[in-house]
């Protein structure tokens, strides 16, 4: 996505101080900061997943998304992905299952939610 959606998020973000999901924007749009987060650089990502982490602790937004963001970042840094969510085109395996599991626990990802 663009600079200037970039700029649209830090915006918000500045204003709101905290992630902008279904509370402020409904369930329609509550994926729409994630999207230009998730389509953004690798220092957007990683300055934005402790927002959508808390997001998904508050039911601000779906776990898929936040589980994509997790996969995309890891993806990038490290090579692997931890969901399988980025797709086998790829080719970016999914982490052994410490790693997953690791990753699991650090993000506070519900059992039901995997």
């Amino acid at each position: 996505m663009d600079a200037s959606n970039q700029k649209s998020v830090d915006s918000l973000f500045s204003i709101y101080k905290k992630y902008i999901g279904r509370e402020l924007a409904g369930e329609e749009y509550s994926d729409v900061m994630w999207s230009v987060i998730q389509h953004s650089n690798i220092t957007m990502m990683e300055k934005y997943l402790p927002e959508i982490q808390k997001a998904y602790a508050n039911n601000e937004i779906n776990v898929l998304p936040f589980k994509m963001l997790i996969d995309r970042i890891y993806a990038i840094k490290y090579g692997c992905q931890i969901f399988g969510s980025q797709g086998g085109g790829l080719g970016v395996e999914v982490a052994n299952d410490s790693i997953r599991n690791q990753v699991i626990k650090k993000y506070k990802i519900r059992d039901t939610d995997y």
